[in-house]
């Protein structure tokens, strides 16, 4: 593994390039079309929705380590992974979290689309999105924990302290404290953070995507830097190295259903 790749995920398989040339360096077949593609935080494994199924790859060998079926036999396509690499969290309108050795099944969220919930790093908590309230689940045996009031929360995400969570509902991206305290805000309608914590992206949804820097939970109040992107008719997908440095987006108008930079990724 040599830390930088880019993985494209499409209806024939996921491609690799080298993101210095975008010259493709491998294509790791699949059965069908792959809908999202998550690498593990170290790098190691690739998760894949495949349409019907989670697939779990090592990517370096193209060995096809795992195929999980949902519990709802339902379409999927969200992938992503724990922190920690251990657990997959996967499925469509429903979501579940996977062992990512065994495929055995941890814990379901029937009704809570997958692509909305985020585990601490800890594995203490779930963030689970309900219409309006955001609740932290036990991920050993599923029982509510804690619950506060917000309004339609479609992205969720731990800070790697795990004692804040950040949360996009409506048109604002919310930081929080685990007892639901709003420290700041600011205008988007989706997120990501880098795995370091250093860095927040945010996408307002009309063409513009910022780089927040977040330094010790102090809430910034300017962008680190911001990107403007043309057609504002279709979704933006993108992916922030380890440590904020590199920031790829691309437009799903293209034939290309996913796309992720490799977690040690470095500044180009």
């Amino acid at each position: 593994r040599d830390g930088k790749q880019i993985a494209v995920a499409s209806s024939s398989g996921i491609y690799f390039y080298n993101p210095d040339t975008l010259e493709q360096r491998t294509w790791l077949p699949s059965q069908s079309a792959v809908l999202k593609i998550a690498f593990s935080p170290d790098g190691k494994l690739l998760a894949g929705a495949e349409q019907d199924s989670v697939v779990v790859w090592d990517w370096v060998s193209g060995e096809r380590l795992l195929t999980i079926k949902p519990p709802d036999a339902g379409y999927v396509d969200h992938v992503a992974f724990s922190p920690d690499n251990t657990i997959v969290i996967g499925g469509s309108e429903n979501a579940y979290c996977w062992d990512a050795a065994t495929g055995d099944l941890i814990a379901e969220f029937p009704g809570v689309a997958a692509s909305k919930v985020a585990i601490s790093i800890d594995h203490q908590f779930v963030a689970v999105p309900r219409e309006d309230t955001l609740q932290l689940v036990s991920l050993s045996d599923s029982t509510l924990v804690r619950e506060f009031t917000f309004y339609n929360a479609y992205k969720t995400s731990f800070l790697p302290d795990g004692t804040h969570l950040v949360a996009a509902g409506g048109d604002i991206v919310s930081l929080l404290t685990l007892d639901g305290d709003v420290f700041g805000k600011i205008g988007g309608r989706n997120l990501l953070i880098s795995e370091d914590g250093s860095s927040l992206v945010v996408d307002n949804g009309k063409g513009l995507i910022q780089v927040w820097r977040l330094n010790e939970f102090a809430f910034p109040q300017f962008p680190l830097r911001y990107y403007e992107y043309d057609n504002m008719e279709n979704a933006i997908n993108y992916q922030i190295s380890k440590t904020g440095g590199v920031l790829a987006y691309w437009n799903i108008a293209d034939l290309v259903y996913s796309k992720v930079l490799s977690p040690d990724f470095v500044q180009v």
